[in-house]
């Protein structure tokens, strides 16, 4: 068992379980009715390193950027965890922006999954992802409701036909605000 009082990041604590539970199951990527790879911590940690090697062997240095582009997969996982530094430089700028992140992507209709499960792989901490959470989906479903209550059923086609306009060009004004108010003030 590891003790997670010993770890502030949870990639700490898998940087731990990859050698001490190197013959559990680590993973297991499905589909919805058949399991497709199953993958011990010790498999992970082999299909990991030789990523890491391989940036390394490219000089990734600090502040370098690396795209991972793919469907939602074991594979994803794996290559961000091959990534090594860069990840760390990706968790501190999460830590500094994520509460931004969370809040502006919480309003879009695009599944909040992406952001739970980047907040998670950032480490960013657990008491602020949930209290954002509830902060931004509550305030998008409270204003659907408003404006369904208001406006009835016009209101339900403008959204059903337009929601990801609206929300999208909502974001833009906030986003520009912020960075208006950062870079003014």
């Amino acid at each position: 068992m590891i003790d997670l009082d010993q770890h502030s990041s949870l990639g700490s604590a898998l940087r731990e379980a990859l050698d001490a539970f190197a013959n559990e199951t680590c993973l297991i990527e499905a589909d919805r009715d058949r399991e497709r790879t199953r993958l011990t911590y010790s498999d992970f940690k082999q299909m990991a390193l030789p990523l890491a090697r391989a940036l390394q062997d490219a000089e990734f240095q600090p502040n370098d950027r690396c795209a991972i582009v793919m469907t939602n997969q074991s594979k994803w996982l794996i290559s961000a965890y091959g990534y090594g530094k860069g990840m760390e430089e990706f968790r501190a700028a999460y830590a500094q922006w994520g509460a931004w992140i969370i809040l502006i992507k919480g309003l879009t209709p695009i599944p909040y999954k992406i952001v739970t499960i980047t907040s998670g792989f950032a480490d960013y901490n657990l008491g602020l992802f949930i209290l954002f959470s509830i902060i931004t989906r509550g305030a998008r479903f409270f204003v659907l409701a408003f404006l369904l209550h208001r406006y009835g059923e016009s209101a339900r086609h403008i959204i059903e036909k337009r929601l990801g306009l609206w929300v999208l060009l909502g974001a833009i004004v906030i986003v520009i605000g912020l960075v208006g108010t950062l870079y003014l003030f």
